[in-house]
Order: structure tokens, then C-alpha cells, then sequence
């Protein structure tokens, strides 16, 4: 899951994952290879659910969209972000309601949408989109199936006790210093499954525990310059394949 070329195809999902108009989003799915099957969208919650064939099965993959500022601003988004409640799972931890909530709220509606027979789901999303891919993989278990999730600049969801008792961690991306893996800033209650998938200053992916950087950086949280950053990863391996 860290080979540039399949995060970069999971943050241009991403980022269709943003898109309005429903013909704009179905465009940006066929140009991914995906196939498009639904979108869940209301003012609190949106995914975007497609699938594909791996190894002669069909896989799903939800793409949950992050908080929308610059175009169709949504108050309740924002009010998500800020709504740090803990919701009390038992054993199983505890989560951001703000974040989690709307998920588990809308998982039936999700999983109705998933393909029969389909057993294997990937979640990804940017930001709030990302935080809640990584949080959703626990009602996907919960309800049997294999899961996966790639998140992009996703802040912190849950309590230490929620990533042991779900046992396998998200594939966490992080671009340079973006700001948004510390959110919310300075709550002791919330963590970050380590390690951090870390796209460096100078172009690499790296395996790394804890954040890097030592200025926390608005700019670096743009889905486009994840895209742009892989892009120049996928660029150079290219060169290097075709040197070889």
C-alpha cells in the first residue's frame, strides 16, 4: 500500500470525492479505472463508493469526502470538526463523535451499497475524509469484512485503546508538515496510529513514529499538492524503469 503509483490513484479518488456535480465525479471515477456504484450524500456525511477487479474479484472502495471550505461550504462539516465528544465504544475504545458518528449513522446505507459478494473494502478520504476512512474500518470488521484503509492528512479519531482493539492500522499519509495530523491540538484523549507514511521535503516516502516539521504547515494540506507530490514520485520511477 505504500507504492506511490497506488496512493496516488487512492488521493485523485480523493480528491473526485469533493466534486458536486455528479457527472463531474462519475468523469473522475471512469478516468481512474474505477467502476462507479453510488454516492451517499447529505449536508453531514459523503461517500463515494466504486469498485474494482483484483486477482479476478471485485473489491470496493469508499472515498469519504473531507470538509468542503472554498466551494459549497457546509457549516455541519465544519461543526464536525469541532465536535470533539467522546463517544464510548466499551472494549472496543473510544472516538471523535464528530468524526466517527455520521459514519456509523450512514454504514447501513453503505454497506446496502457495497456489491453482493464483495468481502473486501478499502476506505480512503483527505482531511475529515480521511479520518473517518480510518475509523470506519471498524464497523466493516464488526460486520465480517476484510479491510483496508489509505487515509490522506487525516487528524487524530481515537483513543489508544481503538487502534489496539482493531488490530490493524490505516496506511496514514502524511505530506511534509500538514497541520491536520495534530488535530485537535493539544487533547490528550485522541492519538494517531503510528507509524506515519511521510512524504519528506525532498520527494520520498519514509516509515516514520510521530510528526515531522518543526512549523505545522495550512498549505501542505491541499489534497492537490498530495496528488502533485506522488505524481513527481510515479514520474521518477518511470524514468528509472525506462533507463533500466
Amino acid at each position: 500500500m505504500n507504492n506511490p503509483q497506488v496512493l496516488l490513484r487512492l488521493a485523485k479518488l480523493s480528491a473526485a470525492a469533493y466534486r458536486i456535480v455528479e457527472d463531474d465525479v462519475r468523469s473522475a471515477v471512469n478516468a481512474l479505472d474505477y467502476t462507479y456504484v453510488a454516492r451517499i450524500a447529505d449536508e453531514d456525511c459523503v461517500a463515494l463508493v466504486v469498485t474494482e477487479e483484483v486477482d479476478g474479484k471485485r473489491e470496493a472502495v469508499v472515498a469519504f469526502q473531507g470538509t468542503r471550505f472554498y466551494q459549497n461550504t457546509d457549516p455541519q462539516e465544519i461543526w464536525d470538526d469541532l465536535d470533539d465528544t467522546a463517544l464510548d465504544l466499551g472494549p472496543k475504545g473510544r472516538v471523535h463523535r464528530g468524526f466517527y458518528a455520521p459514519v456509523a449513522e450512514r454504514w447501513p446505507l453503505l454497506r446496502m451499497a457495497l456489491p453482493l459478494g464483495c468481502t473486501t473494502v478499502t476506505f480512503t478520504g483527505h482531511s475529515l475524509g480521511g479520518v473517518r476512512a480510518n475509523l470506519a474500518q471498524r464497523l466493516a470488521v464488526d460486520d465480517g469484512y476484510e479491510t483496508a484503509a489509505v487515509s490522506f492528512g487525516a487528524p487524530k479519531g481515537a483513543d489508544r485503546q481503538f487502534w489496539m482493539a482493531l488490530g490493524h492500522d490505516p496506511v496514514r499519509v502524511v505530506h511534509k508538515h500538514d497541520f491536520a495530523p495534530l488535530w485537535p491540538l493539544v487533547d490528550a484523549r485522541w492519538v494517531q496510529p503510528e507509524p506515519m507514511t511521510w512524504i519528506s521535503p525532498i520527494g520520498r516516502i519514509e516509515q516514520v513514529v510521530g510528526w515531522r516539521g518543526l512549523l505545522p504547515s495550512v498549505g501542505d494540506h491541499s489534497i492537490d499538492k498530495y496528488i502533485t507530490s506522488l505524481e513527481g514520485m510515479t514520474a521518477n520511477l518511470d524514468t528509472a524503469s525506462a533507463t533500466v
